[in-house]
């Protein structure tokens, strides 16, 4: 628990607290637990790819985060 001392004032111009129950997690625990989970699993990509609209593989499709230059750039260094 901890207690929030706020920027507005109560009618005796005094500033209104309040207490807060305040959670707290692993956060490499949660990525664990999402990477691990089922339901993600066909979802999650790990290496980036390519996506082409054309069979002349010129006009690029960008939409997720692995279809971008930036993976690419990134796990060549």
């Amino acid at each position: 628990m901890l207690q929030v001392t706020g920027d507005q004032r109560d009618v005796d111009g005094n500033f209104t607290t309040e207490e807060l129950e305040v959670w707290h997690r692993d956060p490499v625990e949660c990525i664990q637990e999402l990477l691990e989970a089922p339901a993600f699993g066909k979802e999650n990509a790990y290496t980036p790819y390519r996506v082409y609209r054309d069979k002349m593989r010129k006009n690029r499709e960008y939409g997720e985060m692995a279809t971008a230059d930036w993976w690419w750039e990134t796990q060549v260094r």
